[in-house]
């Protein structure tokens, strides 16, 4: 299935940049599965069994990362 590229449009990107709380949280949602992606760890117990779940810490840290260099 090919995935077609979404621009995003530059008045939510200037709004983001002055600031604008729903400018950000449109920006915040488009790139959740993004974040979500980079939250991912993989742990190993004693007899190698993998188990994978989300740094909770990790993804509220980038989601915050990046709302304040947006302002």
């Amino acid at each position: 299935m090919e995935q077609s590229l979404k621009i995003m449009p530059i008045e939510i990107i200037e709004a983001a940049q002055k600031g604008e709380h729903l400018a950000l949280a449109y920006i915040l949602n488009e790139y959740k599965s993004y974040i979500k992606a980079l939250s991912i760890k993989v742990l190993q117990d004693k007899n190698g069994c993998e188990y994978i779940f989300i740094d909770e810490d990790k993804q509220a840290k980038l989601m915050s990362d990046t709302a304040e260099k947006d302002v």
